[in-house]
């Protein structure tokens, strides 16, 4: 990007290039980096404010540029609340230099989580104590496939009369679950069978995007 200063005021902020609508998490860290050269020696603002620009979360730092074209970087962490509509804002006037730009990125290096907001255990009666509450189990879905499922002496038992064309052919299912962005999930069970065989376990939402799918061999 090239920024022709004609009239460059004596202010930094006679002259601003913003980006709005920034999503910014509490307590979370971020990292602003560019590349930029002047015309001539000069020095630059970088803000990160809020929507109307009266609160800034990284205390408007001030940029040395040269005439060589040099990588920034602005670091701060989010004290203030969640903000979904916060600004990016370079303030590039003061003088009549002309300033170049590129590879602009901002990037979360810490992602805050407040565990104490999100279920760390989706998955509900997970050793069957409770027989199948919390467990849809799908014996015959119409493709060919046939069994049936109970629950006895914590454990789930399958019993496959006829397998299916198709690993989905007998389900044994659990919905419904609240997953949260930047928490790193574990799916672990123990299975047996009467015969060696393959089974999948599969985690999709109801477009039936996958976010895991497993074959392992019982």
């Amino acid at each position: 990007m090239f920024v022709n200063v004609s009239e460059g005021g004596t202010d930094p902020s006679a002259i601003t290039l913003k980006q709005k609508g920034i999503q910014l998490a509490q307590k979370s860290v971020y990292e602003l980096k560019f590349k930029a050269r002047a015309e001539a020696p000069k020095t630059i603002q970088v803000g990160v404010l809020s929507k109307d620009g009266t609160v800034s979360y990284n205390d408007e730092q001030t940029i040395n540029l040269t005439t060589a074209m040099e990588e920034k970087t602005v670091s701060f962490t989010m004290d203030n609340a969640t903000d979904l509509e916060s600004q990016i804002v370079f303030k590039l006037g003061g003088d009549n230099n002309d300033v170049y730009m590129d590879d602009v990125s901002l990037i979360p290096t810490y992602e805050f989580i407040d565990y104490s907001l999100i279920d760390c255990y989706p998955l509900k009666n997970g050793d069957f104590s409770r027989g199948l509450e919390s467990w849809s189990p799908y014996p015959n879905i119409g493709d060919g496939g046939f069994s049936t499922i109970t629950a006895a002496n914590g454990e789930a038992k399958i019993l496959v009369t006829q397998p299916g064309p198709n690993p989905y052919s007998v389900m044994l299912n659990q919905e419904g679950f609240k997953f949260t962005k930047g928490v790193e999930y574990l799916l672990a069970f123990d299975v047996k069978s009467t015969v060696a065989r393959n089974i999948t376990a599969t985690i999709d939402n109801a477009d039936y995007d996958q976010y895991l799918s497993k074959t392992v061999q019982a």
